[in-house]
């Protein structure tokens, strides 16, 4: 099973590829392939970095680190479909990391008054 859809998402790439060189020229396609290897190993470098500087904090930041991962793996693979794919997972990390999550407006005020506790009872008088 996992050998026929490997089989035909290289078919898929090989066609993918060969539209590219007949629009573009080979020339064209060699330079692709070239920098997408290398911009595939600075994806590695860079979640490589932040492994080792353990600035895997939060879960957004294995998510997107792992999404580099998998775009540094695919832009290593030669072929056109396999870049875009890869394109397609790079802008999706980075949407996705820079994606701001909403804070309370109160949370990050600091009060230098002092807070006072009080409770009030009732006397009832009779």
């Amino acid at each position: 099973m996992y050998r026929l859809s490997f089989l035909s998402f290289l078919l898929v790439e090989l066609l993918f590829s060969l539209a590219f060189i007949f629009i573009f020229g080979l020339s064209s396609f060699v330079l692709f392939v070239v920098l997408s290897f290398f911009l595939g190993i600075v994806l590695l470098a860079i979640f490589w970095k932040n492994m080792l500087e353990f600035q895997l904090l939060a879960l957004r930041e294995l998510f997107a680190n792992f999404s580099y991962v998998i775009a540094a793996f695919l832009l290593m693979v030669p072929g056109v479909l396999s870049s875009f794919l890869a394109t397609c997972i790079l802008i999706f990390a980075l949407v996705f990391r820079r994606k701001k999550v909403v804070k309370n407006r109160y949370e990050d005020t600091e009060y230098e008054e002092e807070i006072i506790d009080v409770e009030i009872v009732e006397d009832k008088k009779r």
